[in-house]
């Protein structure tokens, strides 16, 4: 099989390999798309990674090829998508269901080797099953969805109520979808660049706002009859929008950062000042996980597509790549081509013209 190598800052090779025969608790996983996260980003280009080499890549879905003598809960051909995170099972975090929060965890395509491959031996513990309904390529934005709705679920009391997401990135746009879901009033998403304005009204998003201070300023005073955002998320994670955030929020709101930072912050005595005048509840979100694992937010995720309240679409992506050009897609995001919005994809064992993507 084919597999994508990251062997040093900004080289990977594409080696052909044996696949690895599943022990009794593993399955082989055909994988048929692979998103490339943001949390790949710099481990291909900045020396982020734990180790070298090593094969990255968490956001996957594929075919069940074949398993392990004790595995009972998927078969050959079953549709499955990946559960990134490997939880230790026995730290207090985990006894409790916290497994976002495990103090040992590993995760795929990060400290173990992922799916930036044409098959992957893993254990059917990440392995979540999916219907054939459903099941196709942009399945590679199942984890990413999870995340958004994980961050949604920190509070409640949506119905009828503001909401505003600062960042429309693939985290955002899904913080976003989720909260029309639970039944938001109004579902605004501010954003730096409107060029892709047309790729996010196909995506649901129709209330994109330019996140400077007359955005702001504009969004609250029209959607919120100028009283303020009852729930916002910020999804990107630095200085600027943590503190718009605050901004957005009205007098007793609730703020969760979804965005992980990669820099230092910091806030003038005004800035953080905010939090007390408002009195505002602030939570952070990790990843997507709850009991019993995966967690409902895997559970949920499915049944909304399956209803079709969410559908992943081509113009969640902003670029498909065959596995073969997976340097190629570094590229691609290294240059900007892929916008403010959308995963870049790898496609790897039925290739792109299958899909016509």
């Amino acid at each position: 099989m084919k597999v994508c190598v990251l062997e040093a800052n900004n080289k990977i090779v594409v080696k052909n390999i044996p696949t690895k025969e599943p022990l009794a608790n593993e399955a082989v996983v055909q994988i048929v798309s692979c998103g490339i996260c943001g949390s790949d980003i710099p481990r291909y280009f900045s020396n982020g990674a734990h180790f070298y080499p090593l094969v990255l890549g968490h956001e996957f879905y594929g075919i069940v090829k074949k398993i392990g003598s004790q595995v009972k809960d998927i078969k050959p051909g079953d549709n499955v998508v990946g559960i990134p995170l490997v939880p230790c099972f026995e730290c207090d975090d985990c006894q409790n269901g916290n497994y976002s929060l495990c103090k040992n965890y590993k995760f795929i395509g990060s400290s173990v080797n992922g799916a930036y491959c044409e098959e992957l031996t893993i254990n059917s513990k990440n392995l979540f099953k999916i219907e054939e309904e459903i099941a196709g390529p942009y399945c590679a934005m199942f984890e990413p969805s999870s995340i958004g709705l994980h961050a949604i679920k920190m509070f409640d009391g949506y119905k009828g109520k503001n909401v505003a997401v600062v960042g429309g990135g693939t985290i955002g746009i899904m913080v976003a979808d989720w909260a029309r879901i639970y039944g938001a009033k109004n579902v605004v998403v501010f954003e730096q660049n409107l060029k892709n304005i047309n790729t996010y009204k196909t995506l649901g998003i129709n209330n994109l706002v330019v996140s400077d201070d007359e955005g702001l300023n504009k969004a609250i005073k029209e959607y919120t009859n100028s009283k303020g955002f009852d729930f916002v998320f910020d999804a990107a994670g630095v200085n600027y929008t943590i503190v718009y955030s605050l901004k957005l929020a009205k007098n007793k709101a609730k703020v969760c950062f979804v965005g992980t930072p990669t820099k230092p912050l910091s806030f003038a005595v005004k800035e953080w000042e905010i939090i007390n005048r408002k009195e505002l509840t602030i939570t952070g979100s990790w990843m997507s996980y709850s009991n019993p694992f995966p967690g409902s937010e895997w559970f949920e995720t499915k049944e909304a597509l399956l209803k079709k309240e969410l559908v992943f679409r081509k113009e969640h992506f902003a670029g498909f790549f065959s596995i073969d050009d997976v340097e190629k897609a570094f590229e691609f995001i290294k240059n900007g081509k892929n916008g403010n919005s959308g995963r870049v994809c790898l496609i790897t064992y039925f290739g792109i013209n299958r899909f016509n993507l």
